[in-house]
């Protein structure tokens, strides 16, 4: 995974910049990145102005209208992550790269797509897109620590309050959602119902879907996990609970259970699961990653995925290419977004929890 140290952000208007720039600085502020600000044209053919408090050269009336937007919004970057430098034209934004040590480019236009130039290549790939990543907030068996699976629980109060202060945070940072994906599961549809209402966009579209459930533990689902650890082994139920591979003991009768849901009667008895490893997980997962969710990310769309613990750990695996040990120390908490910056092939550029008070 890239870490990222400076970045330069092409600004076409002070709307589309404003925007910009919580995001950015929110990316910034977690990996202690230094930005440049820029004004460019709307084809991002050209660039007009880089901001520098300190210019007074005679300019034309469009650079002078630059240059008012670009202090206006600088002011709004943190000290700590400014660097301030004097550009004049797009052709400089390679010597800009080389002499400054920039090491991502991003930019946006209307207040939507944000597009990348890979450093040393000239060439902007758009567009680039977010991901966002939220496991639904605490539900009853989160509190009483049980095996929740595919028993469909409600949210706690506790539950509620973090799907709120997870929109309130998404809010705050500029990160708004064209599109949403959730399972079927009543604590996901109500965790992204409260985080589209803090974010005044109840009526954004969001497809629900099986398969984003959590995984399936099989004969596990509903017991206590210390009373679990202490009846057949603390090693044994962490390698259950925890490793990529490990198959929680069958329920034999759970698919045709399941079948006669309403949620599940259109899906086919032999895909439903009696019990599943975080590796049979991410495989029931990635279909609707692969040819729902990545034509979305390519389109440059933001996209939240609001779904459980373990079907995130397991794609979380996937967009990070993490060997099968690292898996093990993977936590995903309750209400903490996770962002991912994708390039314009939806392939993972950098990754943060978000930092909530």
């Amino acid at each position: 995974m890239n870490a990222y140290t400076h970045a330069l952000i092409l600004v076409n208007d002070e709307k589309d910049g404003a925007l910009l720039l919580r995001r950015a600085a929110a990316l910034a502020q977690q990996l202690r990145m230094k930005m440049t600000l820029a004004h460019i044209s709307e084809d991002y053919r050209e660039m007009n102005y880089v901001f520098d408090s300190l210019m007074d050269d005679a300019v034309s009336e469009e650079v002078v209208k630059a240059k008012a937007m670009l202090s206006a919004l600088a002011a709004s970057i943190p000290e700590t992550t400014r660097e301030l430098v004097t550009m004049r034209r797009f052709e400089d934004v390679e010597k800009c790269i080389a002499d400054l040590g920039v090491d991502l480019v991003i930019a946006a236009v209307h207040n939507g797509t944000i597009g990348r130039i890979a450093p040393g290549s000239g060439t902007m790939n758009m567009p680039a897109s977010t991901l966002i990543l939220l496991r639904h907030g605490e539900s009853l068996w989160n509190r009483e620590n049980r095996f929740t699976g595919w028993t469909d629980v409600p949210l706690t109060d506790r539950g509620r309050w973090e799907a709120d202060r997870a929109g309130d945070a998404l809010r705050a940072a500029g990160m708004i959602p064209d599109r949403v994906f959730t399972s079927v599961m009543n604590r996901c549809v109500h965790t992204a119902w409260r985080v589209l209402d803090r974010l005044d966009r109840s009526w954004t579209p969001v497809d629900k879907t099986w398969r984003l459930n959590e995984r399936h533990y099989g004969a596990l689902q509903g017991l206590n996990k210390d009373v679990a650890a202490r009846l057949i082994g603390e090693d044994i139920v962490r390698h259950w609970r925890k490793s990529f591979s490990g198959i929680p003991p069958a329920d034999a009768e759970a698919p045709g259970r399941l079948h006669r849901d309403p949620r599940y009667h259109r899906v086919a008895l032999s895909d439903l699961p009696a019990t599943e490893s975080l590796e049979m997980t991410l495989h029931r997962v990635m279909p609707y990653w692969q040819h729902v969710v990545v034509p979305q990310l390519r389109c440059g769309n933001t996209v939240l995925m609001v779904a459980h613990g373990n079907s995130l750990r397991a794609l979380m695996s996937f967009l990070n290419g993490m060997e099968e040990e690292a898996v093990l120390s993977l936590h995903v908490p309750t209400g903490i977004p996770v962002v991912y910056e994708m390039d314009a092939d939806a392939q993972a550029v950098s990754h943060h929890f978000m930092n909530l008070k």
